[in-house]
């Protein structure tokens, strides 16, 4: 058996192990050839990891090896690849070729391994096609051989049958499916990504292994640059960013989010999302991003928020709405955070609040009301903030006679101008103890 291939690579196709019939060919340093066809991954085709060979013991050393595309029906087509021949073993006649980094081959297409060697094995060609870890591929059942300058049906020697084609030498292609996904990506995410992945310019160059290893920040922050703002993102734009704890969107002009576009962020615990011309958002957009703890949504121009969409981010601690222009929100929005700690959404167009809106809320300490409009509030709605810190409870530049306090300030008195005064008595009203008043 030939030595195995890089920890990443699989074996996409080889007929080494399989009964060989033997070939001793008289003509030294013939070319010989093997076509293989490549699978169906149409969408990025596949990188080459290496090249095995198993031929007879010989002491001639090992043989040149190169990689053609087909051209016709023979290899005649330019040298694709050079493999660099990593270890070989004389005893047993195995020899390893390491591709160039990043070597690509192309879906659904014929190459072929192009050999210059004196001994070489075959095995028959009617049983020797091969199989491998991807779908498609398969070792061609003929091999060709140079002769007076042009390529022929190879020949074993006389008292060995291959079978059609002179039987089929015996290789080993590994490598793995090639993932452009992220070539295909915008182009601002593209080259966040990139930047976050050391030693590879690339785009084509990253795999998967690369996506799962980035954590922290992806910054696509254009808040200094209008110019770069991004308008749409596709279907995919974070896929296999499963480590990422941190997305930036802040400054840019989406209008809509794709469908499931959050949904391999598993780990994520902060987005930004402010300052786009998001109007809604779908139901459904947030509900893989259980490790959310704070989720910036200000100044987006929403109209509403359909029910549950923070159902599923019971780890949220900050929750940012200011600057929209809400009307209403459902009695129901904010049932599941129950460990928010701090909820703005002053500057919006709220004219009154359901009575329970806040009622699951107990771990809230900073709750922002300031300039949404209102001109009414439920009596007790604020009763079970229970956390809400003195001074968490602002309510700037509201309507001024619904919230005046019922204020018992005592007996009249005569002051002079100038004077300071303090007022005994007491104030009530839905607030509480915790207003802060602008």
């Amino acid at each position: 058996m030939g030595f195995a291939a890089g920890a990443q690579a699989a074996i996409l196709v080889s007929n080494i192990g399989q009964r060989e019939i033997v070939s001793r060919t008289a003509h030294d340093q013939t070319w010989r050839a093997q076509p293989f066809q490549t699978g169906t991954n149409v969408d990025a085709g596949y990188v080459l990891e290496s090249v095995e060979l198993e031929l007879l013991a010989t002491t001639l050393g090992p043989p040149t090896v190169s990689i053609r595309r087909d051209a016709g029906g023979d290899p005649s087509g330019r040298d694709l690849l050079y493999p660099e021949q990593f270890r070989s073993n004389q005893d047993r006649a195995e020899h390893l070729y390491r591709a160039q980094h990043g070597a690509k081959l192309d879906a659904n297409a014929t190459y072929w391994v192009v050999v210059q060697s004196t001994i070489f094995k075959v095995v028959r060609s009617d049983t020797g096609i091969g199989s491998g870890a991807a779908a498609g591929w398969t070792i061609l059942p003929r091999h060709e051989q140079r002769e007076n300058g042009r390529w022929v049906l190879g020949r074993l020697d006389s008292g060995f049958s291959g079978g059609d084609g002179g039987g089929v030498m015996k290789i080993r292609v590994n490598g793995t499916e090639r993932d452009d996904l992220v070539c295909d990506r915008t182009r601002q995410v593209r080259t966040a990504i990139l930047a976050k992945v050391a030693g590879i310019s690339n785009c084509g160059d990253v795999m998967a292994a690369h996506l799962v290893a980035i954590t922290g920040t992806l910054n696509l922050d254009n808040s200094r640059s209008s110019a770069n703002r991004i308008v749409s993102l596709k279907p995919g734009d974070f896929d296999g960013l499963t480590a990422l704890t941190g997305l930036d969107f802040d400054f840019n002009n989406l209008r809509t989010l794709p469908a499931g576009i959050f949904d391999d962020l598993t780990a994520l615990t902060d987005l930004k999302l402010s300052h786009n011309s998001l109007t809604r958002l779908q139901a459904g957009i947030f509900d893989n991003l259980t490790a959310l703890e704070g989720v910036g949504l200000g100044n987006m121009g929403l109209t509403t928020l359909p029910a549950g969409v923070f159902d599923e981010l019971t780890a949220l601690e900050t929750l940012g709405l200011s600057g929209n222009r809400l009307t209403m929100l459902p009695a129901v929005i904010f049932d599941e955070l129950t460990a928010l700690e701090t909820l703005g959404f002053a500057s919006n167009n709220l004219r009154t609040l359901p009575a329970v809106i806040f009622d699951n809320l107990t771990a809230l300490e900073m709750l922002g009301l300031g300039n949404i409009g209102l001109i009414t509030l439920t009596e007790n709605i604020f009763a079970e903030l229970t956390a809400l810190s003195r001074g968490g409870l602002f309510l700037f530049l509201s309507p001024g006679a619904p919230f005046e306090p019922v204020a018992n300030a005592g007996p009249d008195q005569t002051v002079s101008s100038g004077t300071a005064v303090s007022l005994p008595g007491a104030a009530t009203g839905p607030w509480g103890n915790n207003v802060g008043w602008g």
